[in-house]
């Protein structure tokens, strides 16, 4: 998925006069070798200021994800984290508990940011209120498949918070470390929406997603 520049008048006031904060990128990886230099990619280019730290959460069974982390070694101040469980969930917790900044931005391996993607986005989630910002994406190919897939994902999702739930889409997940120890992090075990789940209980706690 590429994510596409946030263009509300919101978040462009929020940028305004704002200064930098300090970002760790959390990325899980198992066997997403041919995906993550896209990704990489993505976030070197986004003009993001040097107090940002990317860190894989790898569990592969092949080097193809080291190889891209390799690459990108000195366009980004990265480092990368073996795994011994391949669970999205635990890794990133794991990921998570070796930050060294405020703000957690989980992010899939295969998705791909909008030029200008985290600025706006760092411009939206300040402060140590509880907050959990997700947004929302495009597919980088334009198929009836594809666009039925995310028509059904963000129903469900408009579904849930009708009902009371504010799940949201995973992939993109950008929230500060404050909320995430009162959500206790990510579940475990989960085969699918260990990230869509993680938002729930903040309905409880405040948290606005």
């Amino acid at each position: 998925y590429r994510f596409p520049r946030l263009r509300s008048l919101a978040s462009r006031k929020a940028t305004e006069g704002h200064k930098p904060l300090s970002l760790f990128i959390i990325i899980p990886s198992l066997n997403e070798g041919k995906y993550l230099g896209g990704l990489l990619d993505s976030i070197s280019s986004q003009g993001f200021p040097d107090l940002c730290e990317v860190v894989i959460v790898d569990a592969s069974e092949n080097n193809r994800t080291v190889d891209a982390a390799e690459s990108h070694k000195n366009d980004l101040n990265l480092r990368l984290v073996k795994s011994d469980e391949a669970d999205v969930g635990a890794q990133r917790n794991l990921g998570a508990s070796v930050a060294k900044y405020d703000y957690l931005l989980f992010l899939d391996a295969d998705v791909v940011l909008g030029r200008g993607t985290l600025t706006r986005c760092m411009g939206r989630i300040q402060g140590k209120q509880l907050a959990v910002l997700s947004i929302r994406h495009r597919a980088d190919r334009n198929s009836l498949a594809i666009r039925a897939t995310l028509l059904l994902i963000y129903a469900l999702i408009i579904l849930a918070r009708i009902f009371g739930h504010p799940v949201t889409n995973g992939d993109f997940l950008l929230t500060n470390r404050t909320t995430f120890r009162a959500l206790d992090g990510f579940s475990n075990g989960y085969l699918l929406g260990e990230d869509t789940d993680f938002p729930s209980p903040g309905n409880v706690l405040g948290t606005r997603s």
